[in-house]
């Protein structure tokens, strides 16, 4: 028997033909999955083994629960991988109960059976990487369980009538907007991310502890922690395509996510609480430098240290290169560690597509390092990246900001997508944990040098449109909060504020009560947002000189009420307040007003 003879093995309705039709296409079962002698529904079949765990393939998983245990009914089945051919025949629809059906990854052909409509309980449908084609039966209407619906990278093509959101009320800028593009054939290639600077990577670490208690004092101590690594523009790309400046989430198949200030104060360790991170850029840069840093920058071969209002990250490392004398009078450490936090800032949380400058207005909150105020560091950098991700979704084909910290997040929040840990430090060679930011956890995840990024950018496209219910942690750290120092849940209080992220010029909207299903609340349909297309379009860029204090002052108001800004606490009042795996209410204008697929082979 051939592979292509799918429809047989569809065919044989009673489960003890599935071992013996399984045996002529040379699949065979591990001998603990089920009865190798033929009863299918048996071993791992029939126990609480995970439907996506690879070690099994084929992997079926049964239901005998009816008819007083006597009956048992296939609900599970997952033959990707598997080298099939041929079409899919009719009699798939005897296997009623189906829950979950996985045959992506072969070389299927034709056009989908009707039949599929027959599947009234199935969850999960799975059929990418194969060559269907054809229009979509209308009888799929009748999966009303369907939570899941996966065809991307079919090579003949399925036919869709719909991009985009049905009701564009929500996502309107989808004209704009990168997904449009890759619908329609005109797929804008991979994302270049900015990645730390060479120069600040061969800087040894900060070991003078003068200057570490001043970093630790204004709250950044967190960056000394955090592990840098290749950014992986694969990954940074498919997430751009995901995210939506009208809300400030990443459209995913199971709802809505985003990275929140929680996100950011666990796995960077930055301070959320505190002053907005503001002032004005009506300065004399040269006089700042001179004054705050200790040196006058000059242009060297035509090479400006200081161009505009950004400084050389290499100019101010060269500061630092030699230790400071033990003797130094506070003017001169003060001077010293301001040059290396702003480095630190700029190769960190704040980069920007030069690759190798940091704008000096950061210098406002560093100018009193004997009392230093306390700045909320980490709502600047949220709204740094947030603007980042609202370009980069649109008309850009670069992003920066801290991708390090959309990296972490995404493997945070699904693992799935995380390179596998090969090998970790040996036994004791560091002593005790260190209780540092939650970004350490992925310390020894190997970097994946020369991949190449438009390779890995299709295969995480398919991996995000065919992700699994639980194959999303809605709530990552909450195993980790008694591990982890008290600066990484000191701002508790504003973690689900609904408040402008103010930065400088940046404001940008703080969403998580789209998303409470990550402070482990249930989610219902989510309100209107404005997170203002004009505030959007506010940058530097041929503004020389603005009191930034004074023209957010509104928006920096708003945030020194972030206490009183709890818009999470009637999300359990509506009717509608079933969890999403069978919340109708929420997935239907879910999937009228969001994108869940990129491509039209992705449905």
């Amino acid at each position: 028997m051939s592979r292509s003879e799918l429809g047989l093995f569809i065919e044989g309705v009673k489960l003890r033909a599935l071992n013996s039709v399984f045996q002529k296409w040379g699949i065979l079962a591990q001998p603990d999955q089920w009865n190798i002698s033929g009863e299918p529904c048996s071993g791992v079949a029939i126990v609480s083994t995970n439907f996506d765990d690879t070690s099994y393939n084929p992997m079926i998983k049964c239901d005998c629960s009816t008819n007083s245990n006597s009956t048992c009914h296939i609900t599970q089945l997952n033959l990707g991988q598997n080298h099939l051919t041929g079409n899919l025949s009719a009699s798939i629809g005897n296997l009623t109960r189906m829950q979950y059906l996985s045959l992506g990854i072969n070389a299927l052909s034709g056009t989908l059976p009707k039949e599929l409509g027959y599947f009234t309980e199935l969850i999960s449908l799975a059929l990418s990487t194969n060559e269907f084609s054809g229009p979509l039966p209308s009888e799929l209407g009748n999966l009303v369980k369907l939570q899941q619906f996966m065809a991307a990278a079919n090579a003949r093509r399925i036919d869709y009538t719909q991009p985009g959101p049905i009701d564009d009320s929500v996502l309107t800028q989808q004209a704009t907007h990168r997904s449009e593009a890759i619908w329609n054939g005109r797929d804008p290639g991979s994302i270049t991310c900015r990645s730390r600077s060479s120069e600040f990577s061969k800087q040894p670490p900060m070991v003078d502890n003068r200057v570490r208690n001043i970093i630790t004092t204004v709250g950044l101590e967190g960056l000394l922690w955090v592990p840098g690594r290749e950014i992986d523009n694969g990954l940074i790309t498919a997430l751009v395509e995901r995210w939506r400046p009208e809300t400030h989430t990443f459209h995913m198949p199971h709802g809505e996510v985003t990275i929140t200030l929680q996100d950011v104060e666990v796995l960077l360790r930055l301070p959320v609480d505190g002053d907005a991170i503001t002032g004005s850029t009506q300065k004399t840069w040269v006089n700042v430098c001179r004054d705050f840093l200790g040196f006058q920058p000059v242009t060297q071969n035509n090479h400006k240290q200081l161009d505009g209002q950004r400084i050389l990250i290499n100019r101010l490392l060269e500061e630092v290169a030699n230790p400071l004398p033990p003797d130094a009078e506070e003017d001169q450490l003060h001077k010293y560690a301001r040059c290396y936090i702003l480095a630190l800032l700029g190769d960190t949380i704040f980069m920007d597509k030069s690759g190798d400058r940091v704008h000096l207005m950061w210098v406002q909150q560093l100018e009193d390092l004997h009392n230093p105020r306390r700045y909320s560091w980490g709502s600047a950098c949220l709204a740094w990246l947030y603007r980042e991700l609202c370009r980069a979704s649109e008309d850009t084909s670069q992003i920066d900001g801290c991708l390090l910290l959309l990296q972490y997040w995404a493997w945070a929040r699904f693992p799935y997508l995380c390179p596998t840990v090969e090998r970790g430090p040996p036994v004791g060679a560091y002593g005790p944990p260190v209780r540092g930011p939650l970004s350490l956890k992925w310390l020894w995840v190997p970097n994946k040098k020369n991949r190449p990024a438009h390779i890995f950018r299709d295969r995480y496209r398919e991996q995000l449109a065919s992700m699994l219910p639980d194959q999303v942690v809605w709530q990552p750290y909450e195993a980790h909060f008694d591990d982890l120092p008290p600066w990484c849940v000191a701002g508790r209080a504003v973690w689900t504020a609904t408040v402008p992220l103010v930065c400088f010029h940046l404001v940008e909207k703080h969403t998580p009560d789209r998303v409470v299903r990550q402070f482990g609340m249930i989610q219902e349909i989510s309100r209107a947002v404005n997170t203002d297309r004009v505030l959007h379009g506010i940058d530097l860029r041929g503004k020389i000189g603005v009191n930034w204090m004074q023209k957010h002052a509104a928006h920096s108001l708003e945030w020194g009420y972030r206490f009183d800004i709890y818009p999470l606490h009637d999300y359990n009042s509506s009717e509608c307040v079933l969890q999403f795996s069978a919340h109708f209410c929420y997935r239907s204008p879910l999937h009228n007003h969001s994108t869940p697929y990129l491509e039209r082979d992705q449905k």
